[in-house]
Order: structure tokens, then sequence, then C-alpha cells
């Protein structure tokens, strides 16, 4: 049974397995079956007899009562959810160690890859603190990641955190990909209009909508040669706006990047005036993101129209 488990491998029905069985097995990467009967076993073990409920869309309603190592085997389920923040953790395990908390019928989400969507921050509180969770489980929900990040509008989470849990985007680092999107944004609607993001739907449908921001990033990701003036989202960022906005190429865009990050750049051009301004900056620790933009963004424009520069200037 255990090398079975181990692999990943279903060959028909498993029967039961008490959750004991599950310890030594790693969930991560693991297949829709294989997570759901771990479900079931703690179900089995942790459920409240005859608390089951058919809802109508297919979803499982189920009332559990979770000690510490009930919580913990429930959160092995987590893979795709955001990290943990001290904050709520902190001010959840106050309320538990002071009696300020109660149950009031909040649920607890698995989606229908039976990964754990809501809950983990309780979770994780109960385990620290030794309490016991009376928890409404919901299992099988659809949450295609455009809903979720819906979802998370209402929530304290970031866009990073969205861009972890939507799994779409495995390829590339989340945080730079959180960083490319915020500055696209930025580029694409001008500093007029207000460029923040402060809506984690908006920030989702744009790394959807625009595959030159993951593209982008791919590249720089991968690029070998590859200095650390800019970072991998911030060029990003700027290479998708250069496309998107520009109407350039993808080989225009990392033409113009090629040498800047690779540090071999040519005397007059534009990428050596913004190579050897930012590098000086940077030194300085002076590099902030407005200057950034205004000089990657200025030399853009020389370097569009095939035009010499010496020197990048504030006033220019």
């Amino acid at each position: 049974m255990e090398k079975v488990l181990k692999e990943g491998v279903v060959e028909g029905p498993l029967g039961h397995v008490d959750i004991d069985e599950w310890s030594e097995v790693d969930l991560i990467g693991s297949n829709k079956g294989i997570r759901k009967q771990f479900l079931e076993s703690i179900k089995d073990r942790w459920g409240v007899p005859e608390s089951a409920l058919e809802l109508s869309n297919g979803e499982t309603l189920t009332e559990l009562m979770l000690g510490p190592k009930g919580c913990a085997d429930l959160r092995r389920l987590n893979d795709l959810n955001r990290r943990l923040r001290k904050e709520p953790l902190k001010k959840y395990v106050s309320d538990m160690q002071e009696g300020r908390w109660y149950f009031i019928a909040d649920t607890m989400i698995v989606d229908a890859n039976y990964f754990l969507r809501q809950g983990h921050h309780r979770l994780s509180a109960a385990i620290e603190t030794g309490k016991t969770l009376r928890v409404l489980l919901v299992e099988n929900v659809d949450l295609p990641p455009r809903v979720f990040a819906a979802v998370d509008d209402t929530t304290r989470r970031r866009l990073l955190d969205v861009m972890t849990s939507t799994g779409l985007f495995v390829d590339v680092n989340p945080q730079y990909l959180e960083r490319a999107v915020k500055l696209f944004h930025k580029l694409q609607v001008g500093n007029k209009q207000g460029g923040s993001i402060t809506s984690t739907t908006k920030g989702y449908e744009l790394a959807h909508q625009y595959p030159a921001i993951v593209d982008s990033l791919y590249w720089v990701e991968n690029l070998q040669d590859r200095g650390t003036i800019f970072t991998e989202g911030t060029v990003a960022g700027f290479m998708a706006a250069f496309q998107v906005v520009d109407g350039v190429s993808f080989e225009k865009a990392q033409e113009f990047w090629e040498p800047i990050l690779s540090g071999n750049t040519k005397a007059g051009t534009p990428q050596r005036a913004l190579y050897s301004k930012a590098r000086r900056l940077k030194e300085k620790s002076e590099l902030s993101d407005k200057l950034q933009r205004q000089y990657v963004l200025k030399a853009w424009d020389y370097f569009r129209v095939g035009k010499s520069i010496k020197r990048l200037r504030r006033t220019e």
C-alpha cells in the first residue's frame, strides 16, 4: 500500500486507508485521486457522524472536529494556497489563547482538484495553540483561476498570492511576475491616470490577457548572461509594455535589453547611456522606481528611432 501511494498510482479502489498510513506520503505533485483519498481518510477520522451534506452543484459539506493533529493533516492539502502572513496568524493565535475565538460557520474550501484553498491561517493557529476547531468543510468546489482571483478582492491577499494560487504561471517566479504586471499596468495607463493596481482580479486579468508579460519574464529568467542592475520583473514589465503599448516585436524589445543585461553595450548607444546611468545610481542607492522608469523610457525612445546618445540627463 505505501509503495503504491508514494508512486501516486491508483490501480482500482484502494479501500479504506487510515489517516496514519499517509504520514510518510508526499502529497505535493500527487494526482487528484490520491489527494481525494487522503481527504476521505481525514473525514473518516475527524468527521462528525451523519454530518455530510450534498449541495446543489456537486459540492459536499462536512462538519469536522479538528484537534492539532487533524489541523495538520488538513493543512497538507495547502500546496497552492498563499503564504502564511504573520499578522493574521498572530491575531488568530492571540484570539484562541485568550478565549476570543468563536465558531461562526465560516467554511474551509477544498477545490475540485482537492487543494485546500481557504483556511490555512486558522489551521496553523490551532496547531500552534493546541486548540480544537469546529470546521465546516466544503469540498469539490469549482474554482477556476479567474474566480479565485475575484474572491481575493475581498481579502487582504496580494497579487503575488493570486499568481501563486492559480497554478497557471508555474514556469516563472510569481514574485517577479507580480512586479512585471504592476509595472506593465503603470506604463500602459500612464501616471496621470494612476498606475497602481489595487485589484487582484485586475492583476490576474492583465497577466492572462497579455502573454507578452509572461513570455518576457520567461526569457529574462532563462537568460544566462545577466547582470543585477535591473530585476527580472522590471525588465519583463518594460518589455511587455514596449510590445503592447508601442507595438514593437518581441525581438525588438529583446534587442534593446540584451546588451544592457549582459553589460556588453557599445559606446554611443542608448543602451550604454542607460547602463552607465543606472549603475552609478544603483551604487549610490539612488535608483528609485520613478527614476528608473524615466531613464529606461528615455533610452528606449532614442533606440526606437535609431539615435545615438552619450549621456542621459533627468532634464531631457
